[in-house]
């Protein structure tokens, strides 16, 4: 380095004190080209002179840009679209540092190794809702920024004029504040709600089992987050069969179906046998043949008679409702009902029995029930009481604080029925879709953090039918590991697939830089290593050094670049197709 400085400075001397010659000029170029270190920095110094990075960015400067672009684009932040120039150019930059074991971390975490790696191509980023439809997942360890993307992001949405659902399991102050603003900016402060069942004094009332087409659905929701492995499997389906016939006496009795309604009807083994006799009583008053109508009031008659003994009265009644019943099916005035049939297989089951087998759903709807819980969650009218299809009816803005942080185990379960109430909403949308009212005019936009956390079955299904319903979902995870700890590698497997845009920012977890560097394509890169050689001679024991280089086939950027990102940088696979590195902008109000 010292021979370049004397090349450099000897000349400007001469340059100073001489006559100018052309001979100066290719000296001084010479010496440049020589002092490679030098160049970069200089190189550096003028990319900071003449390159003014974006940082930050406010809510009327992000409405500029997307109103410049009529709102079909997404700003992904500012940055370039990494080629195999790139890849190359970082590979021997590497084999560089590699040499002069030169450490490249900075004081504000990551490394400094892609600084400046594309000098003269910087522009803004974007991609199109239309490839947010297929789905993004977006890896990050604590504090690499998915969150600040989520506001971006978010922002966009809402400007958008899009219905915007974020489950949120940390209930984050700042994301809360900055989707508020944001709606308030775009002139839509009365869209943005919130559902917080630990906070019900800024909560809305919401019903997270609104969403069905038939009882045994909410009856698989609900033992869907039981235990079911070995003896508890069967105890598992009996508890299913004892929340489906508890939906369907609600659904009888003409009562809302709630988890609080729920759990009372399990409590109350009567209610099957009250809804099978409202049932037949509504249907004797809709037929209005006098033959039924006085079979029917004799049966009532008879079981007024029969009251003296509860216990008898009560078997003798089953047995006359269900003589009644096979009565209307035999002579062809009802067909077979199956939600009857399930009523009459529950109501003949011994009390005790009854107790015992539905009694494994019973700590989940007490944890769902609670005081403030159950206010929220499972309110009746004259209460204002919210589902999805209103949500997205009216383009609302959802912000739905999940308890993490106070009781996991309750924010799963939370988080799990409400995923599988969202499913639900998008295969009906989805099914339905030959009419143009069923299906939302303007994207779904579902924002999921620490997905991990409710990854199941019904995220998979969301995934899978939500693209048909023009639902676009971002998921955030830290770790791949996230996704695996609640479902397993087949499931998690299935939703990284279902996801054609990935985003990483700088991960923790060399299983997670892996996964996402596997989806890019491959290159050629050349890679060196150092053999240490030893030779025997009479005279002397002598050792050689030699650097051997050598090319394989790998993908453009290798997992440990993931995981030196500094905060904010990201690489995002776009479509399955372009990968982009960028950087994140921070939006202030």
């Amino acid at each position: 380095m010292k021979l370049y400085i004397l090349i450099i400075f000897v000349p400007l001397f001469c340059a100073v004190s001489l006559p100018f010659t052309l001979a100066h000029l290719p000296l001084g170029l010479l010496a440049l080209y020589l002092s490679l270190d030098f160049k970069e920095e200089l190189w550096r110094s003028l990319l900071k002179i003449f390159y003014k990075e974006i940082s930050s960015l406010n809510l009327n400067t992000l409405h500029k840009l997307l109103t410049k672009h009529k709102n079909a684009l997404v700003y992904l932040g500012e940055g370039y679209e990494f080629t195999q120039k790139h890849a190359l150019l970082l590979d021997k930059r590497l084999l560089k540092y590699q040499k002069k074991r030169k450490t490249t971390l900075t004081a504000n975490f990551g490394s400094e190794i892609l600084d400046d790696l594309e000098l003269f191509c910087h522009h803004k980023l974007f991609t199109t809702p239309r490839i947010l439809t297929s789905h993004m997942l977006i890896m990050g360890t604590t504090g690499a920024g998915k969150t600040r993307l989520f506001d971006l992001l978010i922002s966009q949405a809402i400007m958008r004029g899009d219905t915007v659902i974020i489950f949120d399991p940390k209930n984050d102050a700042d994301l809360i504040k900055k989707a508020e603003l944001c709606c308030n900016f775009a002139q839509r402060p009365q869209d943005f709600l919130r559902l917080d069942p630990e906070n019900p004094e800024k909560s809305i009332c919401f019903n997270p089992l609104a969403c069905f087409n038939n009882a045994s659905e909410i009856g698989e929701r609900i033992t869907s987050l039981m235990e079911g492995s070995g003896s508890a499997a069967s105890f598992k389906s009996y508890a299913n069969l004892a929340i489906t016939s508890a939906v369907v006496a609600l659904i009888n009795l003409k009562r809302p179906v709630t988890l609080r309604n729920i759990k009372e009807a399990l409590a109350t083994p009567d209610i099957y046998f009250k809804a099978l006799f409202k049932a037949l009583d509504t249907i004797t008053l809709n037929l209005n043949l006098p033959e039924i109508t006085r079979f029917w009031e004799n049966l009532h008659k008879l079981f007024k008679e029969e009251k003296k003994n509860s216990k008898s009265a009560k078997i003798s009644e089953l047995l006359g409702l269900k003589n009644f019943y096979n009565y209307l099916i035999s002579h062809q005035y009802l067909k077979i009902r199956p939600d009857l049939e399930t009523l009459f297989a529950t109501a003949a089951l011994d009390k005790d029995y009854f107790a015992k087998v539905s009694n494994g759903a019973a700590p989940i709807l007490s944890s769902l029930t609670s005081e403030s819980r159950a206010f929220v969650l499972s309110a009746e009218p004259p209460q204002q009481v919210l589902d999805f299809a209103q949500i997205i009816k009216a383009h609302k803005v959802l912000h739905i604080a999940l308890p993490s942080l106070k009781d996991l185990q309750t924010s799963q379960n939370l988080g799990r029925i409400l995923l599988t109430d969202l499913t639900s909403q998008a295969s009906r949308i989805y099914n339905h879709k030959i009419n143009a009212d069923n299906v939302p005019k303007s994207p779904v936009s579902i924002f999921i953090d620490e997905c991990g956390e409710v990854a199941s079955p019904a995220l998979v299904q969301l995934l899978n039918k939500a693209r048909g319903a023009n639902f676009a979902i971002t998921l955030a995870i830290q770790s791949f590991r996230d996704l695996v700890k609640n479902g397993g590698s087949d499931q998690a497997l299935q939703i990284l697939d279902n996801c054609n845009t990935k985003l990483s920012l700088r991960v923790g977890s060399l299983e997670t830089a892996s996964i996402f560097c596997e989806c890019l394509e491959k290159t050629t890169l050349a890679s060196r290593s150092q053999i240490l050689a030893t030779s025997f001679s009479e005279q002397a024991l002598t050792d050689s050094q030699s650097l051997i280089k050598s090319y394989k086939k790998d993908s453009l950027i290798s997992p440990q670049i993931l995981m030196g990102l500094k905060n904010l940088e990201y690489f995002a696979l776009i479509g399955s197709s372009t990968l982009y590195k960028g950087k994140i902008p921070l939006v202030k109000d």
